[in-house]
């Protein structure tokens, strides 16, 4: 049974690998490269000096920037050319043979727009361009099924034979698991697998260079220059090791993006609401197969409930009700005792949660029964909605940060 749980979290971790924004934690370098090599970390530029600044919670020291940097930038990243890159930095490139001929496949041609917004309060955005995230989705979604098979097979570190083998002792062929989890391999479905929500923190600018500090005080300095409509950044200090060879000096355009403009919810749809999601359906609706009979026995009857709140001053919150998720995870635990009671070590219910727990905050803006949420100005998801006294049903919801499986509308909020 546990192998056949293994199968399946190692196809669901597919989708992540279809991912080049995945941001990584401060830690040693080495553990960072291991990372990077699984899930390809974000785009290796801006992002090796902006993983250490989300949230950041404390200003920096004010100094003022010039004029010429202040602004929006953005930079086309060639997506084959940085996979390619970040394999070389992969000491364990030769134990995943055949990865990074497929990988490089699907990504040939591809290139995602990133953005940097440095704002004049000393403030900062970053960036995926949605237009060139939904581009990059669809032609992998397309292109997927004719790589799958040696792909999942290298995944597993298996050959194809060997693989097929392991599926038939579940009754199950190659064809029978993609046309499964077809839904998984959606468009949809692989925006959402990457971490593309928007970056903000604080900076500073001194003699040529940007200092990024984040929540922790931990500051990162990067060396640029700015001439004309140009920022090129040319060093990243102390990021030298883990930053591909290749990769730096990056150029960076200046240009407008569009002004949002902010409408707030009728005065009926203002304050709390509140969404209790039966994890074990959406699994089942986001493509998991009756036949994946163990993961669908671990989260039976498993529950957690969102929050979302709306101010009537434009702005935002939805996060996971903390005593939802720890019931959660006690039900958990009933449900590994019940079913797996010899293999009880083997499971960690908290960290089978960590999926499902959220927070955003940021602005929104309603118009003719569209909620628009932000986090930042770059990344957006609508949902359609009305409202009926105590309940706010959602019928639709689309957008690059969202890929709800429309099994599950309308979803109904309720007070």
């Amino acid at each position: 049974m546990k192998k056949t749980f293994r199968l399946f979290a190692i196809l669901l971790a597919l989708a992540m690998l279809f991912s080049m924004t995945a941001c990584g934690e401060d830690g040693a370098a080495s553990e960072q490269r291991e990372k990077r090599a699984y899930d390809n970390s974000e785009t290796a530029l801006v992002t090796e000096a902006t993983e250490a600044t989300e949230n950041s919670s404390e200003a920096t020291e004010e100094r003022k920037a010039p004029e010429e940097i202040v602004g929006a930038w953005k930079y086309d990243v060639d997506m084959e050319k940085l996979l390619k890159l970040m394999w070389e930095m992969d000491d364990g490139r030769e134990e995943q043979s055949g990865m990074e001929e497929i990988m490089t496949e699907l990504y040939d041609g591809l290139f995602m727009t990133v953005v940097l917004d440095l704002k004049e309060d000393g403030t900062y955005e970053f960036a995926i361009g949605a237009d060139s995230l939904k581009e990059i989705a669809a032609t992998i979604s397309e292109r997927l099924p004719a790589v799958f098979p040696e792909l999942f097979a290298a995944m597993t570190g298996m050959t194809r034979e060997e693989l097929e083998a392991q599926l038939a002792e579940s009754g199950m062929t190659m064809d029978d698991v993609l046309a499964q989890f077809s839904d998984v391999f959606s468009a949809e479905t692989i925006i959402k697998s990457m971490e593309t929500e928007t970056r903000t923190g604080d900076y500073s600018y001194e003699e040529g260079a940007l200092i990024i500090t984040n929540a922790d005080g931990k500051q990162t300095k990067i060396i640029v220059e700015v001439s004309g409509d140009t920022l090129t950044i040319s060093q990243i200090e102390g990021k030298e090791d883990d930053i591909p060879e290749g990769i730096l000096p990056v150029v960076f355009v200046r240009f407008i993006p569009e002004e949002i403009e902010l409408n707030p919810a009728p005065e009926a749809m203002l304050g709390a609401w509140k969404y209790t999601m039966r994890l074990d359906e959406i699994l089942k609706a986001g493509g998991i197969p009756e036949s994946a009979e163990e993961i669908l026995q671990l989260y039976e009857g498993v529950s957690v409930v969102m929050i979302m709140e709306l101010n009537a001053d434009n702005t935002y919150r939805t996060f996971t009700d903390a005593d939802s998720m720890a019931a959660a995870a006690e039900k958990i635990k009933e449900n590994v005792d019940k079913y797996y009671p010899e293999e009880a070590d083997d499971y960690d219910a908290v960290d089978m949660l960590h999926s499902f727990k959220s927070e955003f905050n940021d602005v929104y803006t309603y118009q003719d029964g569209k909620l628009v949420f932000y986090l930042g100005r770059y990344s957006s998801m609508t949902w359609s909605v009305e409202l009926s006294g105590d309940e706010l049903r959602v019928t639709d919801v689309e957008g690059e940060i969202d890929s709800t499986p429309k099994e599950l509308f309308p979803i109904v909020l309720t007070r």
